[in-house]
């Protein structure tokens, strides 16, 4: 079959997130405790690794390391002489996670250390300002925010929105548009040969013009998908979209003549996506049927280097 990522929407950003195998809210292998400020139990002006003590240290705080492998020894807050509490924390760094309740057990028994607890894993959350960001369910499912704090999108990111047709006008699309730069617009010439004239924000593959946007607003699946994919994001209006920044190439498949909810050109939109040097081309439409034709464009697409992402379909497909 072709060779296509199937996606219920556009999902082109690895999502990433901090894995954790033990406890989710915690970092694996790591305790912070607090030794008692009278105590001789660790010499305070070390930082050790705790396989090789060079100071003389409780034994059993030894026996502890030979116990659970205990891997390092370290004073995060060395700096912090105006606490004693900070300056009296220390940091373990154990190679076991299971163990880690175990470990605490032990070190609390000790009558040294006045506690020891899992060191929490916090997470960063970027919220836009976008008015409906609330009702975006793909944002939640993906996990856009956490995503954002690693990365946001990138312009130079092209991705093809290939549709029945797509209104560019609309207020959340008209400024993340992909810009042809070798086309001078409105001169009815093809400036950068590649067979399409005037095509500066992409092309209309159903009536073959550069005019992309649909004729009413009954066609408002591409706008749809488009939003998802790409609209302006923290512009205060509007949806945010998981690409945060990407731009747009916008490819209309189908005749005005054809109408809404149907996509005829499909192909050939890829192929003029791909021709174009988009990064991924999106397919929100599919079928059951096998064609060699649409099988060897999307080959071609491939090889050129297009993601070529398809919808994963609503009916069953």
């Amino acid at each position: 079959m072709y060779k296509l990522f199937t996606s219920s929407f556009l999902l082109f950003f690895s999502l990433v997130c901090c894995s954790q195998n033990y406890y989710s809210d915690f970092i694996d292998g790591r305790i912070w405790f607090r030794v008692k400020a009278a105590s001789n139990f660790i010499n305070q002006n070390k930082i050790t690794d705790v396989n090789n003590i060079p100071f003389s240290i409780n034994e059993d705080f030894l026996e502890l390391s030979s116990k659970y492998f205990l891997l390092k020894l370290s004073k995060p807050f060395s700096k912090a002489k105006s606490s004693k509490e900070l300056l009296n924390t220390y940091l373990l760094i154990f190679k076991d996670y299971s163990k880690v309740d175990a470990i605490i057990k032990d070190l609390s028994e000790n009558i040294n250390i006045q506690y020891a607890e899992k060191v929490p894993l916090y997470k960063e959350l970027y919220t836009p300002n976008d008015q409906f960001f609330s009702h975006c369910w793909s944002i939640n499912k993906t996990q856009a925010e956490l995503a954002w704090d690693i990365s946001k999108g990138d312009s130079n990111v092209v991705v093809a929105i290939v549709e029945g047709a797509i209104q560019v006008t609309h207020e959340d699309l008209k400024n993340v548009l992909w810009i042809n730069q070798n086309e001078i617009p409105n001169n009815n010439i093809d400036d950068d040969n590649n067979g399409f004239i005037d095509d500066i924000n992409g092309w209309d593959c159903g009536d073959m013009d550069a005019d992309v946007n649909p004729p009413d607003n009954s066609w408002s699946h591409g706008v749809h998908v488009a939003g998802i994919a790409g609209a302006e994001t923290d512009n205060g209006i509007g949806i945010p979209s998981i690409g945060f920044g990407i731009s747009i190439m916008p490819v209309k498949s189908t005749p005005d003549s054809i109408g809404a909810g149907f996509v005829i050109e499909g192909f050939e939109a890829i192929y003029y996506a791909a021709l174009n040097n988009a990064h991924i081309i999106n397919c929100s439409w599919g079928g059951n049927q096998f064609s060699q034709t649409a099988q060897d464009v999307v080959n071609w697409a491939w090889h050129r280097g297009s993601i070529v992402v398809a919808a994963s379909g609503n009916d069953g497909l």
